[in-house]
């Protein structure tokens, strides 16, 4: 295959590219309930039909698509008249996955959220700036931030230096944190009037205030006191969700361990943990699923000319997209190891022996980072299609999910399997445990 074809696919199969639903690449593969039913139609219709504040949770795995969905729910409440507030909070430079998350962070990027994008909407928010320049005023007052260095004579205000503070410096983070854990009243307080104030003034103007909060799930992202790192989510929000329940809709992103605490956090936010799952490949029986099938091969052929990439151009689709267990990013990985593998000479395209090949390389991957108690769990739920959730089995459960070996899909309810790639080498462990 010609390089400059070779590029032009590698590069159209970026692994963490968030895509807009317009883009030529996104794929609607809710549509046709590939992926059980709409969760981001129905967190859509939550707000719609509500007549009050709702706080929902939304999560899936890296790399499945949630800030591209993120981004279909925002223009589904846009088209329905909400004044829509979405940010991707690790590209503002809010998390820092050094630390542990905590529920000041969590308030802190709401209100920088606002700062940010509301003075976008125009004429009809002429208001804000005497809005924020008195919260920002009066939560000094009250909990005294200029203790940490923080001046509110400088232009902008007080607001805008605590943001770059925030932002770049790890230590006045911690600090400002500490401060706060001994108040979180205050800070509730303040920072609920407002949103509450702002919502009032919007819903003259724009409609109803919706905050949609992305990347808090990647707080749990880093390999360093992953376990306590984990803790702190759930201390934020279980223990502290009443601080999170701001006086206006609003949905989290949150780490998909967190699943296993779904029944809880039902009864404490507005209905049922959102989870964006995979697209069936096959049915809980283990029957194959074409419809989903095809619909991955049709994702990928937006972004490749199969036809350009590959001998068999309808076979060796298929088999990459059985391979990748309906994760949208780990087709894309093994689109991409097919290109690397296949040569640079006009006239040789990918063959079915290179489709074999970066199957067996990617799998590799997966075999080597199986450790010994990870086996017997996905043993176990690959032939149940139930994970055998217990107090002992709780952190497996997240290292498994954040790991993605363990893969959830949804039809009328949600079952769980081990990723294909890994189906042999747990199958050799079932044979010689039967044995």
């Amino acid at each position: 295959m010609e390089l400059e074809l070779k590029r032009k696919f590698f590069n159209n199969c970026r692994l963490d590219q968030p895509l807009n639903p317009q883009d030529p690449f996104y794929y609607p593969f809710d549509q046709r309930e590939l992926r059980g039913l709409d969760c981001v139609k129905r967190m859509a219709d939550t707000i719609r039909l509500s007549e009050e504040n709702t706080w929902q949770l939304f999560t899936g795995l890296r790399g499945s698509g949630k800030t591209s969905e993120f981004e279909r729910l925002t223009g589904l409440l846009k088209a329905s008249g909400h004044c829509v507030v979405c940010v991707h909070a690790e590209n503002e430079g809010w998390i820092d996955k050094s630390q542990p998350l905590k529920f000041g962070d969590v308030l802190f990027i709401v209100c920088f959220a606002l700062q940010k994008d509301l003075p976008l909407l125009g004429k009809a928010v002429e208001w804000f700036e005497d809005v924020s320049r008195r919260f920002w005023n009066s939560l000094n007052s009250e909990i005294q931030l200029e203790k940490l260095g923080i001046s509110a004579t400088v232009p902008g205000g007080l607001g805008p230096e605590l943001e770059v503070k925030f932002k770049s410096e790890p230590t006045f983070r911690q600090q400002l944190n500490q401060r706060l854990a001994a108040t979180p009243g205050a800070l509730k307080k303040h920072v609920h009037q407002f949103v509450q104030e702002v919502g009032l003034k919007l819903s003259a103007h724009s409609g109803k205030l919706v905050l949609l909060i992305d990347d808090l799930e990647k707080y749990a992202e880093t390999f360093v006191k992953r376990s306590e790192h984990e803790d702190y989510v759930r201390d934020v929000f279980l223990n502290h969700s009443e601080l999170l329940r701001v006086p206006c809709h609003v949905v989290y992103t949150i780490p998909p361990f967190m699943a296993q605490h779904g029944a809880e956090l039902g009864v404490i936010y507005s209905g049922d943990l959102s989870f964006l799952p995979m697209v069936r490949v096959q049915s809980r029986t283990g029957s194959p699923e074409a419809a989903g099938v095809k619909a991955l091969v049709e994702g990928l052929r937006r972004r490749v000319n199969l036809e350009q990439a590959f001998v068999d151009a309808e076979g060796a689709p298929r088999v990459l997209a059985e391979k990748s267990g309906g994760y949208l990013r780990d087709l894309l990985r093994l689109m991409r190891e097919c290109l690397m593998l296949c040569s640079d000479k006009p006239d040789e395209l990918i063959t079915p022996a290179i489709v074999e090949r970066a199957v067996k390389r990617v799998q590799n991957e997966y075999r080597e980072s199986l450790l010994q108690e990870h086996r017997p769990l996905l043993a176990q739920t690959h032939e149940s299609h139930e994970y055998p959730l217990s107090t002992q089995n709780r952190d497996l459960f997240g290292d498994l999910i954040r790991s993605h070996m363990l893969l959830r899909y949804h039809n009328d309810r949600e079952w769980y399997d081990a990723h294909p790639l890994l189906w042999e080498s747990l199958a050799r462990l079932t044979d010689f445990v039967q044995g």
